[in-house]
């Protein structure tokens, strides 16, 4: 239907902006506030995206130089903070500490790494939706990379002593918590558009994104619930550890 559908419908006039295509509230300031809350072209293009920037210019540098390299170099035991294989074989090679309920440990693992990608997927699906709608996708890709990076975090090996891999963990627990502020806001800001742009006519109803992006904070919930339990496990003497 498209952009000339949009404007034909109940929903007021829609404004072009560059990266946010046609909006309602294109009308206003980019960085203008209503009750409080940004414009949508101001969350999809610099506030969402933030908590990969910072993933990318802060947390990712300060790891690699504070915590990994140091590690790394003095021959320190590796291992992934998602384990795929245990038992005290396997762990006995790799220089960590044996660890009980294996089997269990690894289904929780791969249900954490199969939720992740699907959080990726919901991203994707908005980022098309948005697009099929000449609503602009802002530069919401950059969270797709951000999901990305940190998966990839999590299943490559990184220095497995206690301290680096807390360090490691709550470096993800920040990133997870950035995001579901960010992305609160941002459906604050469609929930304050209901009723005065619907989108009726377009392939993306605000209906539909508040669903969308409602899944992706309860995704980003489940995580920080997943990282600070882990936390939890590192502060009270459980989780993996090198044996030298």
């Amino acid at each position: 239907m498209g952009a000339n559908a949009s404007i034909m419908n109940t929903d007021p006039p829609k404004v072009h902006r560059k990266l946010c295509g046609l909006r309602f509230d294109n009308a206003v300031g980019f960085a203008s506030t209503r009750d409080g809350l940004t414009t949508t072209c101001f969350n999809d293009v610099v506030l969402e995206p933030l908590a990969t920037w910072f993933l990318l210019l802060v947390i990712l540098p300060a790891l690699h130089l504070l915590v990994w390299l140091p590690y790394i170099r003095s021959g320190a035991a590796q291992a992934p903070l998602l384990r795929f294989r245990y038992g005290t074989t396997v762990s006995e090679e790799k220089g960590l500490t044996p660890r009980r309920y294996g089997g269990l440990r690894t289904a929780g693992n791969v249900l954490y790494a199969l939720l992740i990608i699907a959080a990726f997927l919901m991203n994707i699906l908005q980022i098309v939706r948005l697009a099929l709608a000449n609503r602009g996708v802002g530069l919401l890709p950059f969270n797709l990379a951000g999901i990305l990076i940190v998966l990839f975090m999590m299943v490559v090996p990184t220095p497995a002593h206690r301290s680096a891999r807390t360090k490691t963990s709550l470096a993800i627990l920040f990133y997870w918590t950035m995001l579901i502020a960010f992305t609160g806001v941002a459906i604050g800001t469609m929930q304050k558009l209901n009723g005065i742009e619907d989108r009726k006519g377009t392939e993306y109803l605000l209906s539909d994104e508040l669903i969308d992006v409602g899944v992706q904070i309860g995704l980003y919930a489940v995580f920080w619930l997943a990282e600070a339990g882990r936390q939890v496990g590192y502060a009270t003497g459980r989780g993996t550890d090198a044996t030298a």
